[in-house]
């Protein structure tokens, strides 16, 4: 089965102005080398994917600086957003369009703004993860050994499996400092990375079953900037009331790069 790679890159990064503004946002600026957020994480994951099986979903006002900084990569895999919906109507627009191209394959969905230290470990973890969303029909995630009680993440609470891959038991919102502490102590409970990995048809089941109306738009039965279809989260529309939920416990050395703290965070590592 064909394995494709989407890098979300439509956000604003409005906690790093004024380095990040919406004509420029974060994920194409070179804040932690001489390479922007973006072109480090293609480059990043240019061992498992050729450039023609990465897509960039981002937003149309996006659509230069993309071709700009990623110029081999085919113009047709840039997909754009005719509006900012959140995370579960863009990654409809990417399932919608892979499965127009392919019919299913293994997608992996990364964020264009993370730090990742070991990126051969990082790999080794996509691997795992994709091994499981193939051997059948589940929705996978990276989760990250938390090293500090963040109250700027979700977590994840770990069920039943072996190392390195666990039954997801529940996603939690942003704890309060207390609660993040109890946390970490626990050992029990990984940072939600964001980073997903499913087969596009298992993907557009959730759909179906967990938000129908996006599963309408997928299906051509109601455009993209359809009232109906609401703003959401991949978290909120799927991941939190699926039952086939899998986590890959990852220990790479992540940030994700969202603030000024986060910067300060990375370069001193």
């Amino acid at each position: 089965m064909k394995k494709v790679a989407v890098i979300m890159a439509g956000g604003q990064g409005t906690r790093l102005y004024p380095l990040s503004t919406p004509e420029k946002p974060k994920q194409f600026l070179p804040l932690l080398s001489n390479r922007t957020m973006i072109q480090c994480t293609v480059d990043r994951v240019s061992p498992l994917f050729a450039i023609e099986d990465i897509f960039i979903l981002t937003g149309e006002r996006y659509k230069d600086l993309v071709k700009e900084q990623l110029p081999t990569l085919p113009e047709s895999n840039i997909l754009l957003e005719p509006c900012a919906k959140n995370t579960a109507p863009a990654l409809a627009l990417a399932t919608k369009k892979i499965k127009e191209i392919y019919g299913d394959a293994i997608v992996t969905v990364l964020a264009s703004d993370h730090y990742i230290k070991d990126e051969k470990e990082f790999l080794r973890c996509l691997e795992v993860a994709q091994n499981k969303a193939i051997e059948g029909n589940n929705l996978v995630t990276l989760g990250i050994v938390p090293i500090r009680a963040d109250v700027g993440y979700g977590y994840i609470k770990l069920g039943g499996g072996f190392p390195p891959v666990f039954a997801v038991q529940k996603f939690v919102e942003k704890p309060d400092l207390e609660t993040a502490e109890k946390y970490l102590a626990s050992g029990q409970y990984l940072w939600n990375s964001g980073m997903f990995i499913w087969k596009n048809s298992v993907i557009e089941e959730a759909f179906k079953k967990h938000a129908p109306i996006i599963k309408k738009y997928i299906d051509g039965k109601i455009e993209f900037e359809d009232e109906s279809l609401e703003k959401i989260s991949i978290d909120y529309a799927v991941m939190e009331n699926a039952k086939n939920v899998y986590v890959v416990k990852g220990d790479f050395g992540w940030d994700d790069v969202g603030s000024h703290e986060a910067i300060e965070r990375v370069k001193s590592l």
